[in-house]
């Protein structure tokens, strides 16, 4: 079960961890405790982004819900994945 939505699923993930390692190597730049403050905070407002538009989807297009979700938490998963390995290869250093 794959979404017909998947083709719009994979460039919204990769823009938003894009935007978010930019923004966070950003602040990894001024100071190192508040960056790992940052990390956190980004991580919980992305969280809330894909609930928001897991919510809306599911709203608006009822037909599709099971697919879209199941895609959206495949992908979901891979991305959070490689965000916390790049953290931990980062904080390692």
């Amino acid at each position: 079960m794959i979404s017909d939505n998947l083709l719009f699923i994979v460039p919204f993930f990769y823009l938003v961890h894009l935007i978010s390692r930019i923004a966070n190597e950003q602040m990894e730049k001024k100071e190192s405790a508040p960056s790992k403050m940052f990390y956190l905070v980004s991580s919980g407002i992305k969280l809330m982004l894909y609930l928001l538009i897991l919510i809306l989807y599911g709203i608006f297009n009822r037909n599709d819900v099971a697919p879209f979700f199941l895609s959206f938490l495949l992908f979901y998963l891979v991305f959070t994945f490689m965000d916390v390995k790049h953290m931990l290869g980062e904080t390692s250093k």
